[in-house]
């Protein structure tokens, strides 16, 4: 009988350490990407994984808007989504490139894909970054259809 329940406490505890184990990267992520001085968003034309467009690549060097884009990759892990991807963005310290993420910014969609330490991961976008990768978006397929 004893041998029984500490079999089940043990299940139980087991349980619960490897669904607790969600890796918590975010501050790496942060920490990796604090020196950003520049941020270059590709967007995807539509229904592809290409940019052809010039118009459709936006670099930014305002610091305050590439802290609010690293600041908006949130630690809950997305689901994994079939919509495909809006775009790509790249962020450069001193002129190199320190991470490159896909991105996906469509209200039931909105995530980041990226690698990091040799591993994928998908993490939720936070509806700031949404906005902000939104507004880009508009800016850019507004220029387009002038």
């Amino acid at each position: 009988m004893k041998k029984n329940y500490f079999n089940k406490i043990l299940i139980v505890f087991l349980t619960l350490f490897v669904s607790g184990c969600e890796e918590n990267i975010i501050p790496d992520i942060e920490k990796k990407l604090s020196g950003t001085d520049k941020v270059t968003i590709y967007f995807y034309e539509e229904g592809t994984s290409k940019v052809t467009d010039p118009e459709k690549i936006v670099s930014i060097e305002l610091k305050t808007v590439i802290d609010s884009i690293i600041s908006s990759f949130e630690n809950e892990d997305a689901a994994d989504y079939k919509c495909g991807y809006s775009g790509t963005i790249e962020f450069f310290e001193n002129r190199k490139t320190i991470l490159v993420s896909e991105f996906n910014f469509q209200p039931d969609c909105a995530h980041f894909v990226f690698r990091h330490n040799k591993k994928m991961f998908s993490k939720k976008m936070s509806n700031h970054g949404r906005e902000i990768l939104s507004d880009y978006f508009s800016r850019t397929h507004n220029k387009a259809l002038k």
